[in-house]
């Protein structure tokens, strides 16, 4: 019965989400972000809070109109980079959560004004950014760094695949070497059956030309 009372409250919430592009879910115990939600076309407002929801689907990205998130006082460890396709995106209140990492992506969001990280105990910022111009600032860091390291393990799968282009023709060139060679002393061997007088080291020494 309780299930049944939640689904359909959510699905009148997405009915009236449809008119008023808002989604007020607040204190709803769920576990997770309704799939629903994320089809509920020129949504702007999105009030998810006091849950007990851990994850953000990738689907978010879907949600191009979004201009407030709410998602404060739930069990969110992390947000995706897919948030960065909510390119309307003011404000987002991910406070009181279990985040330990940011996407690095937050920063090139262009119209993020606010962003509230408190009461995140594993999320480890330097001092300092407690408004978003430093969290830009600081996020645009970690975003580079990021991007040189993408940047170096593509380097060494090319590497990688060099050498192993290498090997296999070197590996091909010995096969062929190898049959040449066994070509070679068959018609030998051939031609010492036919001349009989031609001995082994005649033929050693052929084989050595």
């Amino acid at each position: 019965a309780q299930e049944e009372k939640l689904e359909s409250t959510i699905r009148v919430s997405v009915e009236s989400a449809k008119k008023s592009h808002k989604i007020d879910l607040t204190h709803m115990q769920l576990d997770e972000i309704p799939t629903k939600l994320y089809a509920v076309i020129g949504l702007t407002s999105m009030d998810l809070s006091h849950n007990n929801i851990s994850t953000i689907d990738k689907q978010i990205k879907h949600l191009t109109s979004l201009k407030t998130l709410d998602l404060s006082n739930n069990k969110i460890q992390k947000i995706p980079q897919e948030i960065r396709y909510c390119t309307e995106l003011e404000t987002l209140n991910i406070s009181n959560n279990n985040l330990s990492s940011l996407p690095a992506c937050l920063y090139n969001m262009p119209n993020l004004k606010k962003v509230n990280l408190t009461g995140n105990p594993n999320l480890d910022l330097p001092a300092g950014c407690s408004n978003i111009h430093s969290l830009r600032k600081y996020l645009a860091t970690v975003f580079e760094k990021e991007q040189q390291e993408k940047n170096e393990q593509e380097r060494q799968k090319e590497e990688e695949k060099k050498m192993e282009r290498r090997e296999r023709i070197e590996q091909n060139r010995s096969k062929r070497q190898d049959r040449l060679s066994k070509s070679k002393y068959d018609t030998l061997y051939r031609f010492s059956k036919v001349n009989k007088y031609t001995p082994d080291s005649v033929i050693s020494g052929m084989m050595d030309a």
